[in-house]
């Protein structure tokens, strides 16, 4: 998934409103990534303070819990970025970039995807759907 992600960077948008999207898409991205790495991380603390397990078990499920927020929340900022994305913009190169990283080749469904991310997971964070 990050590997994709990067790529997405060497995308070149056909106009100005596709930049824009495109930019749009890989700030929210970056920043629900960071805004998850920062509540994996108090997450994270509780585990390892507040556990009876060995302080191995302890180690592997907080590292496990992290890796996982971050990418939940890579995976959400990416989907509310692409929802938000007009349509006319998944036709261009930097538009397709987005969709393989979704791994699909339809808006359509790609709308569809981001939606069930958007709603699985906004509740880790707290968030009622």
């Amino acid at each position: 998934m990050f590997d994709e992600f990067w790529k997405t960077r060497e995308a070149t948008p056909k106009t100005p409103e596709h930049a824009k999207a495109h930019e749009r898409t890989g700030m929210w991205g970056v920043v629900s990534m960071f805004v998850f790495l920062l509540l994996s991380l108090g997450f994270g603390a509780t585990v390892l303070w507040n556990s009876d397990l060995p302080k191995l078990v302890n180690g592997l499920v907080a590292s496990a819990t992290m890796a996982g927020f971050t990418a939940a929340g890579l995976g959400l900022g990416v989907a509310a970025g692409c929802l938000r994305a007009p349509r006319d913009f998944f036709n261009s190169p930097a538009g397709h970039a987005w969709l393989r990283l979704v791994g699909t080749r339809s808006i359509t469904a790609l709308r569809m995807i981001c939606i069930i991310v958007v709603a699985t997971v906004l509740p880790l964070a707290g968030i009622p759907v």
